[in-house]
């Protein structure tokens, strides 16, 4: 790879490079697995060092200054084109790994209203984003469209996608396959969210769902024409998430398969609107 494209993004459609002993590698080895799609990590504008995983952002509609080989803006929209236009020239679909549910920091909307956060942080970052007032959903909206809309590409992984509610990534959803019928968008969600699961006592403390890599993306096989589809299907515990009281030394309920309705060890209920996993 050239050495200038190593680690950004054009060099995720570099072709022709291969191992030391000859094996393809990049884009090339992708399509000898016959990959279709590849989901990035987080590309926007995100506030931490590279090398993070990016889930931190700042700016929801800039490519990632640190994943590009230039610093002028113009430039790096450029090139971020330029990466997503070779992957459809050799056949892959790019979905994009968003962080809509939470920012930064605060500063980040400059203090607006701290009507945008959620009461309960439901993100365990300290700034969970209340898609439920009108303006932040659409924030997030407008965001997804501009992703879709300018930059071509082919859908969404929704980080923490259970902060999320049912309500606004149905209208996401919805507006985007209304608005482009043509593109087969894909939209899906990480399967945990940072909040304790049905069945747990809910004085046991939740612990987030991270994973830190070093690669700038990752990819999945599957037929061009079946593979992406606009879904909302989040599990149902993962909707709508409960406050966590402070953790207690509840060790005898912890290791329990299923809760009650009241736990026996410390008195603590489940939420009624919570339904149990089996």
């Amino acid at each position: 790879m050239d050495p200038a494209k190593r680690g950004k993004f054009l060099g995720l459609v570099q072709t022709g490079t291969t191992t030391a002993g000859g094996a393809r590698t990049g884009i090339d080895h992708l399509k000898e697995l016959g990959v279709t799609t590849v989901q990035s990590m987080p590309s926007f504008d995100f506030g931490s060092t590279v090398p993070h995983w990016g889930y931190d952002p700042v700016g929801y509609n800039v490519p990632e200054e640190q994943y590009s080989q230039f610093s002028a803006p113009d430039d790096r929209i450029r090139e971020f084109k330029d990466m997503v236009d070779g992957f459809h020239r050799n056949g892959i679909r790019v979905v994009m790994d968003v962080v809509c549910n939470h920012p930064y920091d605060k500063n980040v909307f400059g203090g607006i209203t701290g009507q945008y956060y959620t009461p309960t942080d439901l993100s365990a970052t300290g700034n969970s984003i209340d898609d439920g007032n009108p303006m932040v959903s659409r924030m997030i909206r407008d965001s997804l469209e501009h992703w879709v809309r300018d930059y071509d590409v082919d859908g969404f992984r929704f980080d923490l996608a259970g902060v999320h509610r049912y309500s606004s990534v149905s209208a996401w959803a919805s507006y985007l396959d209304t608005t482009y019928p043509d593109r087969n968008l894909l939209l899906y969600g990480a399967p945990r969210p940072t909040r304790r699961r049905p069945g747990r006592c809910a004085t046991a403390p939740s612990r987030p769902s991270r994973r830190r890599t070093s690669a700038s993306s990752t990819a999945s096989t599957g037929t061009r024409s079946g593979a992406a589809r606009t879904t909302t299907s989040w599990p149902t515990w993962a909707v709508r998430a409960t406050p966590v009281p402070s953790p207690s030394a509840c060790a005898a309920h912890r290791r329990t398969r299923r809760a009650p309705p009241s736990c026996p060890t410390c008195g603590a209920r489940r939420s009624p609107t919570t339904p149990s996993r089996p």
